[in-house]
């Protein structure tokens, strides 16, 4: 896309716009997807990074000045989300006076946001159609100084384990919303979806027809750059042995998430093994695949940890 096209799809999702952002989301998506698994590889810690980025450029895209400088805006976001994640998920030192906050805090505090946030319309439409116990959640997530699930909990009176689950599901809520279809036809957002539906019909069929694999194979630059555990590689040979390895160890692929953005592909593919060979994969993993022209040039895997 460029960047004249983004920057009217930043103005008109500034404007309350929200198939503007829906498009906007499935832009950039896969970008910070491959963003945050090269600084926190396959880890929750890095769907969690890209998840905060994008709700925080949601939230707070009226106070972006220059439409132009979204692109960079976002991907500081994400970086910072990745940092931090890797932080309060390791380290919680802060202290915040509990007994101070009462019962309707959060929700005062909601209406007041939402009151700045007026322009934008659809904060209120997806934000005020969550139950109270998410709502209130998200809330102190992204709208307060709290720093950690930890703090959160401790002001709800709930455990980590629930703070995170009610994120969860509100971020798949929000999630649901920005993936509407809008009826969009610009160029780059039909092309991804084209990539999409390649990837799920001949990668996801890998282990299961031929005519995929050699379908997939061909797709191929024959020098192929494969990037995983730290090691380069080069040549397609390389992935024809490992699915081969996988046919010979009884390994397939189960479920197959799929997003894609101009050259770029994410693959999140869980691994399912044998009976006879139930470690030989890790739970899952994600490829991120580059594309030159029609073909894929270079391939980087995470796996996630055994």
């Amino acid at each position: 896309m460029d960047k004249s096209s983004l920057e009217y799809w930043v103005k008109a999702s500034k404007a309350g716009d929200q198939s503007a952002w829906n498009y906007i989301f499935k832009y950039v998506h896969p970008h910070l997807l491959n963003m945050a698994l090269h600084i926190c590889g396959n880890t929750p810690e890095a769907k969690d990074a890209v998840q905060d980025a994008l709700l925080i450029a949601y939230l707070k895209l009226t106070q972006l000045k220059d439409p132009s400088t979204f692109l960079p805006w976002i991907k500081k976001i994400c970086i910072h989300s990745c940092y931090r994640s890797h932080k309060i998920n390791r380290h919680f030192t802060k202290n915040i006076p509990i007994a101070s906050i009462s019962d309707s805090w959060w929700e005062n505090e909601f209406e007041k946001k939402l009151n700045v946030c007026t322009q934008q319309t659809q904060i209120f439409d997806v934000l005020a159609k969550l139950p109270e116990d998410l709502r209130s959640t998200m809330l102190l997530r992204y709208y307060t100084d709290c720093q950690s699930y930890e703090e959160i909990s401790k002001i709800l009176s709930i455990p980590i384990g629930t703070v995170r689950s009610r994120l969860n599901q509100a971020k798949y809520k929000m999630y649901e919303y920005w993936n509407i279809e809008d009826h969009i036809n610009e160029r780059p957002l039909l092309l991804g979806e084209e990539w999409n539906g390649f990837y799920k019909e001949y990668f996801g069929n890998l282990h299961h027809s031929q005519q995929a694999r050699n379908t997939f194979i061909n797709h191929l630059t024959k020098d192929l750059k494969i990037i995983a555990g730290g090691k380069i590689n080069f040549g397609r040979m390389n992935v024809e042995q490992e699915i081969a390895d996988d046919l010979s160890y009884g390994t397939t692929f189960g479920a197959l998430n799929v997003v894609s953005s101009e050259n770029i592909t994410v693959l999140e593919a869980r691994n399912i093994n044998s009976v006879e060979f139930p470690d030989r994969c890790p739970e899952t993993t994600v490829f991120v695949l580059s594309r030159l022209g029609q073909t894929v040039s270079q391939i980087h895997l995470y796996n996630s940890l055994k």
